[in-house]
């Protein structure tokens, strides 16, 4: 008679055979199916607890031969193709955000550089005024123009 071992939630395996499971992979409660339980009592199989998780093989590598296919070919392209559109929406808005920024700055420089000859030319109108204003006082309260009678 050939022994068979089954295997409970939370028992080691004893033979070689449940060894050849991974670590990397974990048997589920929907892979319960392929768990021989015929040889233990009905009483022990009932789920008092939630199912315990059974390292399991990983799947085996693909090959290469589908990644350079003609249609892995044009997903890639249609992806970086995607993926530099994105890109651009992303960061064309800020791009042109950027160029307002510093064209905005521009114009505030110049508009202040404006400014200051404004100024600059206002205190020399209100000087010019002023000194034109002393000059007619004098003229004025002087005796050197001779009364005009109409």
């Amino acid at each position: 008679m050939a022994s068979r071992s089954v295997i409970h939630p939370g028992e080691e395996s004893e033979s070689s055979a449940d060894e050849a499971y991974s670590d990397n992979e974990v048997l589920t409660s929907a892979d319960n199916d392929e768990i021989d339980t015929s040889a233990v009592p009905a009483a022990s199989c009932a789920p008092t607890s939630p199912p315990a998780t059974v390292p399991r093989k990983p799947p085996p590598p693909r090959s290469d031969r589908f990644a350079d296919s003609l249609l892995h070919q044009k997903l890639r392209e249609a992806n970086i193709n995607l993926r530099n559109s994105i890109k651009h929406q992303v960061t064309a808005p800020y791009l042109k955000a950027t160029k307002n920024v510093q064209n905005l700055t521009y114009s505030l420089s110049k508009i202040q550089a404006s400014m200051s000859e404004v100024c600059l030319q206002l205190q020399q109108i209100r000087d010019d005024l002023r000194a034109t204003e002393e000059k007619t006082s004098d003229i004025v309260s002087s005796d050197f123009l001779v009364d005009v009678k109409i």
